[in-house]
């Protein structure tokens, strides 16, 4: 298993790192990013020493993939349409899920999870104040513990269906890399020089016409492990999600994003991998939204220049030619892969082509 010192001790630093509610709506509330950053301090000053000089993405010569290059667009994938469906898989502590969920729905524990929510009265006919809504929840609370098993499923669905990320590698010469995502070496390599402030996580909250959401934009490598990633903590969230949904059935839902212990916990799951996939040297660009739990988008897209292009050594005539006008109207260098045919290494070279 490949995991490089550096690697390890930006994934130490990030588990030590929870962003619990009370500083998330200190942050909310005030819109000042210093009480979080204080938290966010020790990764940061890490990962700035030791970020590699440049990542790449690989990409087929589609219409779509040259347009985006020419437009600088660089799109993230929801988690659940990658072509793995084990990524992003997590595993579940049953017995220590509903031994949680048990002691956090004390009377006390739950009426201090309403008043984080900030719910507004009345809602629809059936509440008109806290007392009456803490009175139904207290009485579902033995039928909500018998199904909470049945919420794993959901629990990894919504991590994957709130998560958008793109892949980016630190090595643009492997062999395999080529094969398995730039079409059989027919496509092309993007290279990206990413400023330092990318390299940890920042926040963020967009208000929308129907809804707020809130987020997390993080540049981390991918920690790979014979394990995957325990998702207990997020089913935990998850079950309370649904317990308040069940019963606020309002477009404009509570913030739920108060319920999570730690705000960060769906960047860190995203971040494991499987040790079989350790070859990639693997980056991710990840983007969370928090709530509500249902965001239709697709995908998403972020503004970035490429700093170079590099083009697969079976890459046709015709492609070649679109990826070297965009290069000169771009002012960028551009490579192309070849085999060294007077070597006895399976690796890939570059040369620059003049243009």
């Amino acid at each position: 298993m490949t995991n490089n010192p550096s690697v390890k001790e930006i994934h130490r630093l990030l588990d030590r790192i929870r962003i619990s509610p009370d500083l998330f709506l200190t942050w909310i509330s005030g819109n000042n990013n210093s009480v979080l950053y204080e938290h966010l301090q020790p990764l940061v000053n890490y990962t700035k020493r030791h970020i590699p000089a440049s990542l790449y993405r690989f990409r087929s010569c589609t219409a779509n993939s040259i347009q985006a290059l020419n437009d600088d667009l660089l799109y993230l994938t929801r988690a659940d349409y990658f072509n793995d469906p084990y990524d992003c898989l997590l595993y579940f502590n049953g017995d220590q899920l509903r031994d949680n969920i048990l002691r956090s729905i004390s009377d006390e524990n739950l009426l201090k999870y309403l008043e984080l929510a900030d719910i507004h009265f009345p809602i629809g006919d059936k509440f008109n104040n806290m007392d009456e809504l803490l009175t139904f929840l207290l009485s579902k609370r033995d039928s909500f513990l018998d199904t909470v098993s049945e919420k794993f499923i959901s629990a990894s669905n919504q991590l994957k269906e709130s998560t958008f990320i793109t892949c980016l590698t630190e090595e643009v010469t492997s062999p395999v890399m080529w094969a398995h995502y730039a079409d059989c070496h027919r496509g092309f390599a993007i290279e990206y020089k990413f400023s330092k402030e990318f390299f940890y996580p920042n926040p963020y909250h967009v208000s929308d016409v129907d809804y707020d959401w809130f987020g997390w934009r993080s540049l981390l490598p991918v920690l790979y492990d014979k394990s995957k990633p325990d998702g207990t903590e997020l089913a935990e969230w998850y079950c309370f999600c649904y317990m308040f949904q069940e019963t606020y059935k309002d477009k404009k839902s509570p913030n739920l994003c108060g319920l999570m212990n730690d705000l960060l916990l769906k960047t860190k799951l995203c971040l494991k991998k499987a040790d079989i996939w350790s070859y990639e040297k693997e980056w991710r660009l990840v983007y969370t939204r928090e709530w509500p739990l249902n965001i239709e988008d697709d995908c998403a897209n972020t503004i970035y220049p490429a700093s170079a292009i590099y083009l697969g050594s079976q890459i046709s005539t015709e492609n070649k030619a679109k990826l070297i006008s965009i290069a000169r109207a771009k002012n960028i260098p551009i490579f192309e892969m070849f085999v060294e045919y007077t070597s006895s290494s399976y690796a890939l070279h570059t040369r620059m082509i003049d243009i």
